[in-house]
Parts: structure tokens; sequence; C-alpha cells
């Protein structure tokens, strides 16, 4: 079956329109229509959403992007917070003429449920927790995200850079307050050891500390690029947008296995800027 990058291209010089008129309904640039289709970048799935709409093709009939594989079960149990914007009411939001980025939002269980027990029990024994490392952040916490990875002998390594560190907000119409960010993380494989993304999940991360996970699963990866196993011969770009919120930084964490069997997680991370971009 062919990848989505193959299948933009047909179906785009099919309907007679070029990469620049494309560009202009899309509301981005020429070069970025280019990337999709020779599969240096990808859109996320709410643009491919908005493909669908003006190539007249249902480009999430490719292998890998149905509904049913970016959407988990729990995600539409979460209630939405009504004190604040959370990344379902806003980022996630499709409106017959919009190409928001889609979140399903899940469950969410705080590091720091973990670290107020830790400090209760000191209390109770009058220690402090002096002998706990200071590097040691709760899993999937900010400073978790901002932590280096680096190469372990005898197994896979991906780095996850963002493209743009800080993100400056765009000016853009679709956006239902006309300005918002888009981010893009590249993964690149620096071994020859081929590495296979079974999840991908991605984290928002509040002002006044709340964070919101959303996951999908690696055969996000496979309709994108025909394949969920990076390696050294490409590398894969993968992002998102959504308006302006009270959102000041994304994470971005794959995890898998290596063709030598380690069970491995990547991760990068993001801060986003109100600086308007030019």
């Amino acid at each position: 079956m062919p990848t989505f990058a193959e299948k933009l291209q047909e179906v785009r010089k099919a309907r007679d329109f070029t990469q620049d008129r494309l560009s202009k309904e899309m509301n981005v640039s020429r070069q970025t229509i280019s990337h999709w289709e020779n599969g240096r970048a990808v859109p996320d799935i709410d643009t491919i959403k908005h493909l669908s709409q003006v190539l007249d093709y249902n480009f999430l009939a490719v292998e890998g992007m149905t509904e049913e594989t970016q959407t988990a079960p729990e995600a539409e149990e979460i209630p939405a917070r009504p004190e604040e914007n959370t990344a379902q009411e806003t980022a996630v939001q499709q409106t017959e003429s919009t190409p928001r980025k889609k979140r399903f939002v899940l469950p969410a269980v705080l590091g720091a449920v973990l670290l107020c027990a830790v400090l209760i029990v000191c209390l109770l024994t009058n220690q402090k927790p002096a002998d706990e490392p200071t590097n040691l952040y709760e899993p999937y916490s900010r400073e978790w995200y901002q932590q280096e990875q680096t190469p372990v002998a005898g197994q896979a390594f991906i780095s996850i850079t963002p493209t743009e560190n800080p993100v400056r907000m765009i000016l853009f119409e679709e956006f239902e307050n006309g300005k918002g960010w888009f981010y893009t993380f590249e993964m690149k494989s620096h071994t020859d050891i081929d590495f296979t993304v079974n999840e991908i999940i991605t984290t928002m991360f509040h002002t006044g500390g709340t964070v919101d996970p959303q996951m999908l699963g690696g055969e996000v990866l496979t309709g994108l690029y025909g394949t969920n196993v990076i390696d050294r011969s490409q590398v894969f770009d993968f992002g998102g947008g959504f308006p302006e919120q009270p959102i000041e930084a994304v994470g971005l964490l794959i995890k898998g296995v290596d063709a030598k069997g380690n069970e491995l997680e990547f991760h990068g991370y993001v801060e986003l800027s109100k600086e308007i971009a030019e």
C-alpha cells in the first residue's frame, strides 16, 4: 500500500493542483508541501483531514491512519476542566474548516502524588530526603523530559530534537483566536541497531503545573512513513499544533524495542514562546 507521501503526490497531480496552489489552500509554504511529498516531514492528523477536504480524497484511508488507531478507549471519559482551556477543548477541537491538531486526552496520574507521599513519610519520621539523588525526577515531569540522554553500548539510540526551540507563535487565521504554535521534533538514529516504535506520547505542560498526556500507537508512523522502524536510512519528523492557550512546553516520548530485544524509550522537549515569528 502506498505511503502517505506517495498518495499525496498522486492525488495532488490527479486533482491538477500545483504545490504552490496547494500550499496557499493549506496556508503553509510550498517547501512544506514538498517535504510532505518526499517523506522528509509529515503534517499532523488534523492537517491530513484538511488535506482530505481540499483534495477531495480520504487520506485517513492510508494504512495505519484510521480514526480507530488514534483513539484510546478511555479518552472520551475525561471531563473537560471548566477553569482552563484544556488540550481537549482547544488543541483538539476539529471543525469542517479548521486543520487543528487532534488530541485524545488520557487519564494522567501526576508525579506530584508520589512526591507528596515521600514528603509525608519524611515529616512523620522527622527526616529529610537528603539521600535522594538530586537528578531523580518523576517520570514524564517537565524536569524529566529535560534530562539529557546518552547512548548505551549495544543498544539503539534515537535522538529527539525540536527543529526550533523555543517555538515562536505564528499568526494563523484557522486558529480560533488567530494565533498559536506548530512544533516539530526530529527523530534520528545514531547507531546501526534498528528501533521499532510501539508507542508515542505527547505531553502538554500547562501554566500552573498541570499536564495533558496524549497517547498514540506506533502504527501512526507506519501510516505516515510506511514503517515504524527508525534506522539510519532516514530521519522522521513528528509534530503538531494548537491555538494559543496556557501551555508553556511540549514533551515527546517514544517507547519500543530495538533489534537486539532491548525495551527502550527516548524523549524530547520544547519550550513555547509568545513571541510572534516574522
